[in-house]
């Protein structure tokens, strides 16, 4: 009787309860897109915690998929793997499955902890986005590239009538063997050694061209999922960009890698789009004909950054980019190079741009480092020993982002033990201490501005913010708050976090002294009577006020 151990499943629709480190993860999880064959796992599982290796189990399942191919180079490349025929799994019993389908990678991927993925970045691509780029822009006679194939998603969806022709490389040793081996299954009727090698792409001394001997500009596509967080250290110093992000990396090898006029098509993390430090990347690109951009929000199991697809042809024409979103439409690449960090904006169509532009001419301040002070939340380190349901001795309030709501803080349901020299994090105590001051959420889709007049000491997700301007406090709340401002928010940002940059980026238009008047008696009422009707008055007075 089999001892069958936790199978972890997940579905996009859940929400992590907390923030997880996944570098000491252990958990193994299947990808909920793919449970169709949870059987395979099953017994993978089952082999696994008797001691067999990744690798082993990986081979039992080839040799099954393989026998009855007849092709030199397959022979060679099994022989290559070294593995006892004493290990190999006679009961691992896999049918025969689509050959579109990339079981191989499948069950590597399900086998390796969440920390092993993190290191790797080996999460599974959904057939139907890489499919959507194949084909779109690959046409038999191409010359191909994944720098960074894993074990080959993007590749499963090219038919070739020389599979030679396409070339793959990545730093996974076993990908490497795995991918290889899923080509030959794909092309069996072709006796061909592939063109796969375990490799970093990214090295100056590692020139994939050294073995290939061609061009270096050579391909027509490059298209690929690149790695995220993968360590960039000095001997990659010859890349213009400086952001040590790996995908960024790539972009830029992919760019040099493609002819005049080839198509570079990747899956990247939504924050390329606008976090200030992939500027450099994001200025890289604008010289560029930018195809399109894909918003493709959350489409790896257990990773929840949203991600996007970028299309880039490598020449100079300044076409509008196609956006596909929600909705699809055009926005002029002129947009962006005009944003500050040009940052792409997505989300703003032709209707949002007229508004955007109405209120970003009218005569503003803006704040910035000089201007303001700010205030991250407390980080305890300890929060089972400092934080408490009940207020006890030496215990003080202590506001979290639950608490914080548009105007009005609600009541603290945490007590903190008053110890800042035992934090982790804590920013000068004056700064909680302020007073009039604004708290705002920062894990949040919207603006959630809180006027705070106390002695407010502040944890998870709730930050401080302590404008050092001639400027009303309450009509920055009013703004911050307004469903104009919302709008400008997503359609500019489109985050689940409120940073600082952004809200550097939020103009505070002059107000005549009579509107300034009407905006704060308004806000008085919000925050003193708790009218909070009087919101949607406020909301559309600031609305005719700057968009007249």
């Amino acid at each position: 009787m089999r001892n069958w151990i936790k199978i972890w499943t997940v579905d996009f629709s859940d929400k992590l309860k907390g923030r997880a480190n996944k570098r000491l993860s252990d958990k193994t999880f299947i990808p909920i897109e793919y449970t169709e064959y949870t059987w395979i796992i099953e017994e993978a599982y089952y082999f696994k915690n008797l001691w067999y290796t990744i690798e082993e189990i990986l081979f039992s399942i080839i040799s099954n998929l393989t026998k009855n191919i007849d092709n030199k180079y397959l022979d060679e490349e099994l022989e290559s793997w070294h593995i006892k025929p004493n290990r190999v799994i006679s009961d691992l019993i896999i049918y025969e499955l689509d050959g579109t389908w990339d079981i191989l990678g499948w069950v590597y991927q399900s086998l390796l902890t969440e920390w092993e993925k993190n290191i790797k970045w080996s999460y599974y691509t959904p057939t139907n986005i890489v499919k959507e780029s194949i084909d779109k822009y690959f046409i038999d006679w191409m010359n191909f590239i994944d720098p960074c194939c894993w074990t080959w998603q993007f590749l499963l969806q090219i038919n070739s009538t020389d599979p030679t022709k396409i070339r793959w490389a990545d730093l996974d040793y076993l990908a490497v063997k795995i991918a290889r081996i899923n080509l030959m299954i794909k092309y069996s009727w072709i006796d061909f050694e592939p063109n796969i090698f375990h490799i970093d792409s990214l090295k100056k001394s590692n020139w994939l061209f050294d073995i290939w001997k061609m061009p270096v500009d050579y391909f027509d596509l490059v298209a690929t999922n690149p790695p995220r967080w993968a360590k960039i250290d000095s001997t990659y110093d010859w890349y213009s960009i400086k952001s040590w992000e790996s995908f960024s990396y790539f972009i830029e090898r992919g760019m040099e890698l493609l002819k005049e006029n080839g198509v570079l098509s990747y899956i990247l993390p939504e924050s390329i789009l606008n976090v200030k430090v992939h500027k450099d990347i994001r200025w890289f690109l604008l010289w560029y004909n930018i195809l399109a951009i894909h918003d493709l929000s959350r489409i790896f199991t257990w990773v929840f950054t949203p991600a996007i697809k970028l299309d880039v042809k490598k020449n100079r024409e300044d076409w509008k980019i196609k956006i596909y979103s929600k909705e699809s439409y055009w926005i002029d690449k002129s947009l962006f190079n005009n944003n500050q960090d040009f940052t792409f904006s997505i989300h703003i169509n032709s209707e949002s741009s007229d508004l955007l532009d109405k209120v970003y001419s009218k005569k503003s301040i803006f704040l910035n480092n000089e201007n303001s002070e700010w205030a991250l939340w407390i980080v305890t380190w300890e929060n089972k020993k400092f934080i408490s349901d009940k207020q006890l001795d030496w215990f003080v309030p202590v506001y979290t982002g639950k608490e914080v709501k548009p105007f009005l803080l609600d009541e603290p349901k945490k007590y903190l033990y008053y110890a800042p020299e035992k934090y982790q994090q804590m920013a000068p105590i004056s700064r909680y201490q302020t007073k009039p001051k604004l708290i705002y959420k920062f894990i949040s889709k919207k603006l959630v501005f809180s006027y705070d007049m106390e002695w407010v000491y502040t944890l998870n997700s709730a930050n401080i913010l302590i404008p050092k301007i001639d400027y009303s406090l309450k009509v920055m709340t009013a703004l911050f708050n307004s469903e104009l401002y919302q709008h400008i928010f997503q359609k500019k940002f489109n985050s689940i976090k409120v940073l600082k940059s952004h809200i550097q980026e939020l103009p505070l238009p002059i107000f005549r002294q009579n509107e300034i008047a009407n905006i704060e008696k308004y806000v008085d009422d919000i925050i003193n009577k708790k009218q909070l009707d009087n919101k949607k008055i406020l909301d559309e007075y600031i609305f005719n006020l700057l968009t007249k």
